[in-house]
């Protein structure tokens, strides 16, 4: 029954796996870090292909690529930071940090969960597990920082604060407490949309603890 899994189509695993799959596929191309590292790879692969050993361009490669994931990783925290400092939000600004909200989570789980390289680690080195186990890290402040940019400027409204005072301390505070099942009360959802808010962050915490944190402990192979 099983001699020939490795040559299986998609659709051999059924409708729901079929249809999962696809979405995770669409989601994956939408993702500008995905874009960003396909030109990176072709500008590499064109400079050094005639001088180097295809062994050595992927080395090359590799290096390009953790650098733009690193420079991408700098730029939206940075781009938080900015819009927090500035006390600014509107429509684009918004859409573009829920898309990198996202897309924290989403490229996370891909690249650690999802993908054929994840699943048999087959490449995994001690110098990858301490990667990932920094992506986590970073993800997760990232995710941490972002709804507390959120809770104090795009959304402050939804929130009842206490003494009326809506300061960046109480959104941040309040930001770690969802995170990890706290209490915190000096900030208190106070509609629908607030609630809703709230919750998704704990949703997103709750993935990236119960899901990808237990597939992130691998062993090294090399």
């Amino acid at each position: 029954m099983y001699s020939n899994r490795r040559k299986e189509r998609h659709l051999d695993n059924g409708l729901i796996y079929f249809l999962i799959s696809f979405i995770v596929s669409i989601i994956q191309k939408l993702s500008i870090v995905e874009w960003l590292k396909k030109i990176i790879g072709n500008i590499v692969w064109k400079r050094y292909k005639e001088k180097y050993s295809k062994e050595a361009i992927q080395r090359k490669q590799r290096f390009a690529l953790n650098i733009t994931i690193d420079v991408f990783i700098i730029f939206k925290f940075s781009l938080v930071a900015l819009l927090w400092y500035l006390d600014f939000s509107s429509i684009l600004s918004n859409v573009i940090i829920f898309y990198l909200l996202f897309y924290n989570l989403f490229t996370y789980f891909y690249h650690h969960l999802w993908s054929e390289v994840a699943i048999r680690d087959q490449y995994l080195t001690l110098h990858r597990v301490r990667r990932r186990f920094i992506a986590l890290f970073l993800s997760i402040i990232y995710m941490i920082i972002t709804y507390s940019y959120l809770y104090k400027v795009v959304f402050s409204e939804n929130f009842i604060w206490s003494n009326n005072l809506i300061d960046s301390k109480k959104a941040i505070l309040f930001s770690i407490s969802n995170s990890f099942a706290g209490t915190y009360q000096e900030l208190i959802p106070l509609n629908d949309l607030g609630e809703m808010i709230k919750v998704s962050q704990t949703i997103m915490m709750f993935i990236f603890i119960t899901l990808i944190l237990a597939r992130s402990l691998p062993v090294a192979k090399n």
